[in-house]
């Protein structure tokens, strides 16, 4: 059973157009179902695109985040290569309408996600590891954005608590308020670190400003390790960026949390 129709800018419009046509990318889009040659269904292209995604992807990060350290960038390939993120990709791409199966019960998020592989390989044969590099990073831009904020931004937490525990320490601990209204709100977040230090951040969300505070804490936490002679992780160089200033500072409301906040 054919399913042709294809939403607008689907994941087999990033292919270039060069290679579109080639055989061996309508190959990645014929399932095992579909096919009575087992060679001939996509299953070999899924093998070859699921190194190719993980290489990838694995360079891509080695480069963008080079102070984040393997075991960080690790959990992060994983789920940026992971089964249902694929699959969620290949759902949201059109490629279950786009592939070709043999039974109608054949298509869910499961089939997306070998088929996503299937094309990357498919890519990666045709078109070279230049072609598949652009194609597989245009595939995956959404989650590439959110990584951002997850090791530029939302890392900050995870790097203070680390150079804690290296100087034996007990975890900060948070306080936060905000000010504004609903669809305008500012918060601060205040971290407040053994010994009596404080650092204050502000931002447009929670995260945000409790990762602005964050920041600034490491940088006293690395201080402190230093002076003690202790090693902690490279990124807290990066800490060093100046903080972006608040635009308010009237305070409507107080919470307090430990250090498992939100």
């Amino acid at each position: 059973m054919s399913r042709s129709r294809r939403r607008e800018r689907s994941i087999l419009d990033l292919i270039p157009t060069s290679i579109r046509d080639h055989p061996v990318v309508r190959q990645a889009l014929v399932h095992k179902s579909a096919s009575k040659d087992p060679l001939a269904s996509n299953e070999r292209l899924e093998f070859l695109g699921d190194a190719v995604i993980e290489l990838v992807v694995s360079d891509y990060l080695y480069r963008r985040y080079p102070e984040v350290d393997e075991g960080r960038l690790t959990q992060v390939r994983s789920a940026l290569v992971s089964r249902r993120s694929l699959g969620s990709l290949g759902v949201s791409g059109g490629l279950l309408e786009a592939i070709t199966v043999g039974q109608a019960d054949a298509l869910g998020p499961a089939v997306a996600a070998n088929a996503v592989e299937a094309v990357a390989g498919a890519v990666y044969l045709a078109g070279g590891f230049q072609l598949a590099t652009a194609f597989i990073l245009a595939v995956l831009g959404p989650s590439l954005e959110r990584v951002d904020g997850d090791l530029v931004l939302g890392d900050y937490k995870s790097l203070l608590h680390q150079a804690l525990a290296k100087l034996h320490h007990e975890p900060p601990r948070y306080r936060v308020s905000w000010s504004g209204p609903d669809h305008d709100r500012r918060y601060r977040v205040v971290v407040q670190l053994p010994g009596g230090f404080e650092a204050e951040g502000e931002g447009a969300s929670r995260k945000e400003a409790e990762q602005e505070a964050c920041r600034l804490a490491i940088i006293e936490a690395n201080r402190r390790a230093e002076a003690a002679g202790l090693a902690v992780t490279g990124a807290a160089s990066d800490a060093r960026r100046p903080r972006r200033r608040a635009a308010r500072s009237a305070t409507q409301a107080t919470e307090s949390t430990s250090a498992g906040g939100r």
